[in-house]
């Protein structure tokens, strides 16, 4: 009898332990496998999982609260006032999708278009993806660099195809901040040493205007990236070290497309304690001027995280930037547009901004499955 108790003991041991296990596969979508036996407590799902086709792995961002946004004083007006938001639990892409990565997935789709839009500019000087015969690949030694000059459309294209979507603002945002509330992934205190920003490439510490950073980026811009040069510019990924949520380059290397439309008002019209707010799907307050013929307008998407050819300000985990769906790359002048002259912007965007944004890439989030 006391035999077979001790059977049965052991059988629910291993039950329990069988459950323990796997209790967090429950919750993966297919298509996707957990790495390792690391759980979170709180909700039991792993917190590393992998892609089974290519691999892309995504960390989990476990629910809770946080800030969204800087404190009165901080930051850019679009980015108040701060509000205290609650999101479920999700995973989010430990990198920036690389070209490697979005080959594949090229590969498979093809560089199809919406309208006149394709996904990825290849072919351009920026774009670390080549086609030869038919077929896509990464230039050598480019493999584990982020994909950069992706429309909105390639973006979501890439993440869908994946199982996953884009990031929403909150979403990005939280996950950036890594379990903390810091101006950067990883503290406080800027620290050129820890993202790939506009300071390595001019060897300073810190931008600490934007006129001293338009004083280093005219030169450079025509120096270097006029002759088609864009050899140094990102990075290869996990390069720099992670966040407390296991990200990496959640500043800098590459921009970073969501799926909000930017908006101005977006956070007046959130609520204090909001449980995950919706992606914004309709356009805000539009500032627009004409600038040699051109509309500058805020009814765009979301970009977050600061480029390679950003400074350390634009590369904080509150700062908002916008970029336009139909193309690779884009610049948007917002404050600093409203203070110039027509004339004036004009001779501005010729000389400085002809190859400002093309650094837009993407990360892909998984929701858990129910």
């Amino acid at each position: 009898m006391k035999k077979a108790w001790w059977k049965i003991a052991l059988a629910m041991v291993g039950l329990m332990t069988w459950a323990a296990a796997n209790a967090g596969a429950a919750g993966v979508p297919a298509g996707f496998r957990a790495v390792g036996t690391d759980v979170d407590p709180a909700s039991g799902l792993p917190k590393l999982i992998e892609h089974e086709k290519t691999g892309y792995r995504l960390c989990l961002v476990p629910a809770g609260e946080f800030l969204l946004g800087s404190k009165e004083g901080e930051g850019h007006f679009t980015e108040h006032p701060q509000r205290r938001i609650y999101l479920d639990a999700y995973w989010i892409g430990e990198t920036e999708v690389t070209c490697a990565q979005y080959a594949e997935f090229l590969n498979e789709k093809g560089n199809r278009k919406k309208g006149a839009i394709k996904c990825c500019n290849v072919g351009g000087p920026a774009v670390k993806i080549v086609e030869s015969n038919g077929r896509f690949n990464p230039r050598a030694g480019y493999e584990a660099h982020p994909v950069v000059e992706v429309s909105w459309y390639g973006a979501r294209a890439f993440a869908r195809w994946l199982g996953g979507d884009l990031l929403t603002e909150a979403q990005w945002e939280k996950a950036a901040k890594g379990g903390q509330e810091a101006p950067w992934p990883w503290g406080d205190v800027w620290d050129k040493n820890k993202a790939n920003t506009a300071e390595r490439l001019a060897g300073v510490d810190e931008f600490n205007s934007f006129e001293m950073f338009w004083e280093w980026y005219g030169p450079y811009r025509e120096n270097t990236l006029d002759k088609g040069d864009y050899s140094d510019t990102t990075v290869a990924v996990k390069g720099y070290p992670p966040n407390g949520y296991g990200l990496y380059d959640m500043a800098g290397n590459a921009w970073e497309w969501c799926l909000d439309r930017f908006s101005i008002e977006h956070y007046e019209r959130l609520k204090d304690g909001q449980r995950n707010p919706p992606p914004v799907k309709r356009y805000g307050t539009s500032y627009t001027f004409s600038v040699d013929g051109s509309h500058w307008s805020a009814r765009d998407r979301v970009i977050r995280g600061g480029g390679w050819n950003d400074p350390s300000k634009r590369a904080r985990c509150t700062h908002r930037h916008l970029g336009a769906q139909e193309q690779f790359g884009s610049f948007r002048l917002g404050t600093l547009g409203r203070l110039l002259d027509s004339a004036t912007r004009f001779a501005f965007r010729k000389k400085y901004l002809r190859h400002y944004g093309v650094g837009n890439g993407l990360r892909v989030v998984v929701r858990p499955q129910s």
